[in-house]
């Protein structure tokens, strides 16, 4: 009798083994998406500037007509290069913004929806439409009329894609999954090229 209780014991922490592997294999760092396109125009008080994720959308278009949410978010930050000494420690971080958005699909409908933080909605008929603008953020202004000389500064920007956006019951499970988020790397924009172009748009320089 006792022999069979070990073997019974035996057999149930045997069987945990194969779903905790499971777990673990799960686990990865974010997926590299292609890129991130960052385009900007200096105007007299404020950078506009746009940035663009190249990606095919089919993870989300999936996620989407499973009932599910997808979330996109935009990083954009503004640095002034640092001389010296005190650039041994890294630039010094003007300002910082962290735009982001949801998508979900209508199931009355069948519109395809991006909703603010705010709650502000826009919506579309055509999934091709619906990813340009998804995947995209323009004319994001960051205000300037109070730092001189903004052409020495630059821009870094990045965008995390969560195709699968889980409900505050489930975060475990993102935490146990990163590898659900796409990240770009950061993309650097120096603003000096911008100047000297007549602040006509450039594509970004690459990853800093």
């Amino acid at each position: 009798m006792r022999l069979q209780r070990c073997l019974i014991s035996a057999s149930r922490r045997s069987s945990r083994i194969p779903a905790l592997a499971a777990i673990l294999l799960s686990v990865s760092v974010p997926v590299a998406a292609q890129r991130a396109e960052v385009r900007a125009v200096i105007a007299p008080r404020a950078v506009s500037v746009d940035v663009l994720l190249i990606h095919d959308g089919t993870a989300v278009i999936e996620a989407l007509e499973s009932g599910m949410r997808s979330e996109v978010a935009f990083e954009i930050r503004l640095y002034r290069p640092l001389d010296g000494l005190a650039g041994l420690l890294g630039d010094q971080l003007v300002a910082e913004y962290h735009p982001s958005f949801i998508a979900f699909r209508d199931r009355f409908t069948r519109e395809y929806v991006i909703e603010s933080p705010v709650g502000a909605q826009r919506r579309f008929a055509s999934r091709d439409e619906f990813l340009r603008e998804f995947f995209a953020i323009r004319s994001f202004a960051i205000p300037t009329g109070a730092i001189p000389e903004i052409n020495e500064h630059y821009v870094l920007c990045r965008v995390e894609l969560r195709p699968v956006k889980l409900v505050p019951a489930l975060r475990l499970l993102e935490a146990l999954r990163p590898g659900e988020t796409i990240a770009t790397p950061w993309e650097r924009l120096d603003l000096y090229r911008l100047d000297s172009a007549g602040g006509k748009p450039v594509r970004s320089g690459g990853t800093p």
